[in-house]
């Protein structure tokens, strides 16, 4: 994040506890910081988790446990999507949103560097 990236972390971030974590993140970072909340069902999360390559690292009752209907982090400028969201609604509001609060480029790799960005390993784009 202090290097000029676009940093996104996915998973059920449950605010008991992840929610002091990233309230400091948020406060020590001097760049725009955005946090979005997916309001979905259970039996929606499910549906999304079985296009995963990882769908098979855990099961409907481990995710289950884990799922708290509501538990927003309580941070600054967390935005609630609603389940009816598709994919590309909720990118382009992503981008809108980063793009309005000053989110610079990232700046690209330095000359001679063999890096290569990785596509993100999960969530391929949903059928609408």
């Amino acid at each position: 994040m202090g290097n000029g990236y676009s940093v996104i972390v996915e998973g059920i971030l449950a605010s008991h506890r992840y929610g002091q974590m990233f309230t400091k993140l948020f406060t020590d970072h001097d760049g725009p910081s955005l946090a979005y909340y997916l309001d979905v069902s259970f039996d929606e999360t499910v549906r999304r988790h079985q296009t995963r390559p990882q769908r098979s690292e855990f099961s409907d009752d481990d995710m289950r446990s884990w799922y708290l209907p509501g538990d927003t982090l309580g941070l600054p400028h967390e935005h609630t999507v609603a389940e009816g969201s598709s994919f590309n609604d909720t990118l382009q509001l992503m981008i809108a949103q980063l793009a309005a609060a000053g989110q610079p480029r990232p700046a690209p790799y330095p000359a001679g560097a063999s890096r290569q960005p990785r596509p993100a390993p999960c969530c391929p784009t949903p059928a609408e």
